[in-house]
């Protein structure tokens, strides 16, 4: 085998190492009359949402779990993640998940997409956009929902500071 022919070799058995280890590819699946149309946003405390998904076809490969996760870290640590069930097929058989999540946490609440690989059991994480791009791994989150506290928790709050400026 000459050089050429050896650089060829290379370079294709390169590409298919790669594509075969490449991330997942998903994107928020942005469908206004079903879909989760936000990427983040601002709620009262205790609204359900609908998060939705679409996973490449190439990536499904029989998931053995797609899932939406929420904390109060940018890192996943002390997360809460719910299952997202597929529930239709999309273009060239992709594959849609979504599920309802209860907002409840005052604050920041940091959240992601999960898709645990059936081929080799690998973990990646995508971060909502509307638009198609590779899953990463590890999870830095970049969306989130901020829960805005109860007025009677405002309302309380500001009562005890009049009561501490007024014993002054």
């Amino acid at each position: 085998m000459n050089l050429k022919h050896y650089l060829i070799v290379s370079i294709a058995l390169f590409l298919i190492a790669g594509l075969a280890n490449a991330a997942p590819w998903a994107h928020r699946y942005d469908d206004p009359t079903d879909g989760q149309i936000w990427e983040s946003t601002n709620v009262p405390n205790n609204t359900t949402l609908q998060v939705s998904v679409e996973w490449g076809e190439g990536d499904w490969d029989g998931a053995m779990g797609s899932a939406f996760g929420v904390g109060s870290s940018q890192d996943g640590s002390g997360w809460t993640w719910y299952e997202l069930p597929w529930f239709e097929d999309g273009d060239n058989n992709n594959k849609r998940c979504h599920a309802n999540v209860l907002f409840s946490d005052n604050g920041t609440n940091w959240w992601a997409y999960r898709i645990i690989k059936a081929s080799n059991g690998g973990t990646n994480y995508h971060n909502g956009s509307v638009d198609w791009s590779e899953t990463y791994s590890p999870l830095s989150a970049s969306a989130y929902v901020y829960i805005i506290p109860e007025p009677t928790s405002i309302f309380l709050i500001l009562l005890g500071l009049g009561f501490l400026i007024r014993w002054k």
